[in-house]
């Protein structure tokens, strides 16, 4: 053809006045080699007929670790699947570490898969190699709210040390609501990992744990704010050897999230937390050309609580924290998706912490754009 596009034999015809069919795989509808299309570069938002990178040099200061400087970059197939690649190096221990995670949307089975590899990234990998896969089912059983229900299988392993290979099988579960009841939304997310028995691996142990969070609107106050919720809670049940990686780090953000700065809280065996977050809505002077989605920045207060079991003195640890921040998300506009966003900065200050009973009003600094887990 002229325009040069090769003419080929339709494969399927569906007439759908609902969109439905074209709703399943909106990318490039055509016959043509899709293109490639970047941020920061020449393009303002996700193309349904081009591969959208998305990429920036950061730097993070989560809870408990030294200063980060990082390297990530998101690859996107309109919204059906993504690439997401992150190097993190520490300058203090000259470590460089890194993540590579590769979704894959079924739109018409109503599912998506993960495949992905972590080494030496951040506190709670630090000396390990990861490698997992996964596959998860949405709606599962039930329509509203849905049910996810998916299978991980994990290898793992602390590099240097061939002893400590083993593999783990994991049953999770997403609850989620498919409508807003009213101005709250909530989730509840479970995990229940082991190792099988059949393994002649020296290592073996159980990972259970469970987290839900939620958000309401307070429409009735002034600014209408919004308060977050947060609980978690996790056990590790040793079955044998037992890596140091595998107990609980407090100050993970994706489990236990005690936002403490500093000092490095020891791993537990056991551990429950909950936290609390209100945000105001915060009307920021920000330019148009960085993709900030201003309407959704906001200011924040916080508080944490937390009780755990370190695995070396098995004496039960208290914490708590408090502070103030703001939280500002980048992104854009997605045709029939509304608001899109493809990162969040969040900075707090960290204005009061304690640690099993010591004290300290000494201001903390933390930052992060949430590859990490909501910091």
């Amino acid at each position: 053809a002229s325009n040069g596009q090769a003419e080929k034999t339709a494969f399927e015809v569906a007439i759908d006045p609902n969109r439905n069919a074209f709703d399943w795989d909106r990318f490039n509808n055509n016959t043509g080699w899709s293109a490639l299309n970047f941020i920061p570069g020449g393009a303002r938002t996700f193309a349904d007929d081009a591969y959208t990178v998305f990429w920036l040099p950061l730097a993070s200061q989560l809870p408990g670790e030294p200063f980060t400087l990082i390297l990530a970059s998101q690859t996107f197939k309109y919204i059906h699947s993504g690439l997401t690649t992150v190097f993190q190096y520490v300058p203090s221990e000259r470590r460089l570490g890194f993540s590579t995670n590769y979704l894959t949307d079924f739109p018409r089975l109503g599912a998506y898969s993960i495949l992905g590899v972590t080494q030496d990234k951040g506190n709670s990998f630090k000396g390990e190699r990861l490698m997992e896969a996964g596959i998860y089912k949405m709606s599962f059983i039930i329509e509203d709210p849905s049910l996810e229900v998916g299978v991980r299988l994990r290898n793992r392993q602390v590099m240097g040390q061939p002893g400590t290979d083993h593999q783990t099988v994991a049953l999770t579960t997403l609850l989620l609501p498919i409508n807003n009841y009213g101005l709250c939304s909530y989730s509840l997310k479970t995990s229940f990992e082991e190792v099988p028995a059949f393994l002649t691996s020296k290592v073996k142990y159980g990972r259970h744990n469970g987290l839900g969070d939620g958000a309401c609107r307070l429409k009735a106050l002034p600014l209408e704010p919004d308060i977050g919720f947060r609980a978690f809670s996790g056990i590790v049940t040793a079955k044998g050897e037992v890596p140091d990686n595998i107990f609980y780090n407090p100050q993970d953000l994706k489990e236990a999230r005690v936002r403490i700065d500093s000092p490095q809280l020891p791993t537990a065996s056991r551990i429950n937390t909950a936290g609390a977050d209100l945000l105001i809505p915060a009307n920021l002077p920000l330019p148009d050309g960085i993709f900030a989605l201003k309407r959704e920045a906001r200011y924040r207060a916080f508080y944490d609580y937390g009780r755990s079991t370190p695995k070396e003195t098995m004496a039960e640890a208290v914490y708590r924290d408090a502070g103030i921040g703001l939280f500002i998300p980048f992104g854009g506009d997605l045709v029939g998706k509304g608001s899109v966003a493809l990162l969040n900065f969040s900075a707090l200050v960290v204005l009061y912490k304690d640690v099993d009973g010591v004290r300290s009003n000494k201001p903390g600094f933390l930052f992060d754009f949430d590859f990490f887990g909501k910091l």
